[in-house]
């Protein structure tokens, strides 16, 4: 497989660089190592090993291939917006909360991660509601649509006394 579009890999990432024809390659080796964090990243990722363009999943998505990229560099695409773009490269997207007493917690929703983590810490909603500066009208209004950003659910995660991982699985077992 090679990386011929524009990205930064990470130096700790086993990899090879290969000029053919006149062109740069990156060839990753055997795992991928990608910042949790940098949902850019782990797009142009997925779309490599799926063998496809950002352009193919922008217009899969329904949006032009430049606002598909800007909302992935700025981290704007909810929880279930991740799920669909996993869906069109055929990966899965996995959200999950680790807490330090070893207890992992994977949601099929970001409704039932949040509701499931409070719980194993004796937290309500309304609690963390208030923890995040807001009513709990809104809080719920927004747990129900589970319409959540990276950052949002990054810090829901920090509220409630956790760390917060989110990654796409290929489908084999290559997690990005």
């Amino acid at each position: 497989m090679s990386i011929n579009q524009n990205m930064d890999i990470d130096t700790n990432t086993k990899h090879e660089v290969k000029v053919i024809d006149g062109v740069t390659h990156v060839f990753i080796i055997n795992e991928i190592v990608v910042n949790n964090n940098d949902f850019e990243q782990r797009v142009k990722v997925a779309t490599i090993l799926s063998n496809m363009t950002l352009g193919d999943v922008a217009k899969r998505f329904g949006i032009t291939q430049a606002t598909f990229f800007t909302r992935c560099k700025t981290g704007k695409m909810n929880f279930i917006e991740q799920r669909r773009i996993a869906e069109i490269l055929g990966c899965t997207s996995v959200i999950k909360f680790v807490f330090d007493d070893g207890s992992v917690f994977e949601g099929h929703t970001v409704k039932q991660l949040i509701m499931d983590a409070c719980a194993h810490v004796n937290m309500t909603q309304m609690e963390l509601g208030e923890r995040l500066g807001k009513s709990r009208q809104s809080f719920n209004d927004k747990l129900n649509k589970g319409r959540f950003t990276n950052d949002e659910i990054r810090d829901i995660a920090g509220k409630i006394g956790c760390t917060y991982y989110n990654y796409f699985e290929m489908e084999d077992g290559t997690q990005i």
